[in-house]
């Protein structure tokens, strides 16, 4: 199922998208409507008077009961983050900068890293680019625990002649 995104250039209230690139653009009744596929990270910003709202989302594949209904988008989707503040927005707007300066795919990258990210743009001070490559190391594609050999938690098997699992955490 695609997502329509409503854009507005005119005021009072204007829509667009900052972060994200559409597969198509077709032209609607109030304006242009951006066509995404399921699964593309989208970042869409509405602006009304002195208001501002960012929303980053994934759009879905199919209608389901944890997904969001945000103005402006069609069907609902999975709203991964949703910030209210002029100098949050502009954190976000370096994040997908670095992301795209260092190669990274937004759409590739796990809904737990947006969420978490949620989290570090909207303390007091900014993140830093040590705090987002942390982030990003510990939520990139084949990073999860089950490929990393020394996990705290990754074998609870008994050593030879021991009846103990937590022996094993603590012997390498």
């Amino acid at each position: 199922m695609r997502t329509a995104v409503q854009l507005r250039t005119t005021a009072p209230t204007l829509a667009g998208i900052p972060f994200g690139s559409s597969d198509t653009t077709v032209l609607g009744a109030r304006g242009p409507i951006a066509v995404f596929d399921p699964g593309r990270i989208v970042g869409y910003q509405v602006e009304h008077g002195r208001t501002q709202r960012l929303y980053v989302f994934r759009t879905a594949a199919g209608p389901g009961p944890d997904l969001s209904d945000v103005p402006g988008v069609h069907p609902a989707v999975n709203l991964l983050m949703l910030v209210r503040h002029r100098t949050a927005a502009r954190r976000v707007g370096k994040v997908f900068a670095a992301l795209s300066t260092t190669g990274h795919v937004p759409d590739a990258i796990p809904d737990a890293f947006w969420i978490r990210l949620a989290g570090l743009v909207t303390r007091r001070r900014p993140p830093s680019s040590a705090a987002l490559e942390q982030l990003l190391a510990r939520h990139a594609p084949g990073s999860g625990p089950s490929s990393t050999p020394h996990h705290r938690h990754s074998d609870l098997r008994p050593l030879r002649g021991g009846d103990t699992p937590h022996v094993q955490l603590h012997a390498e």
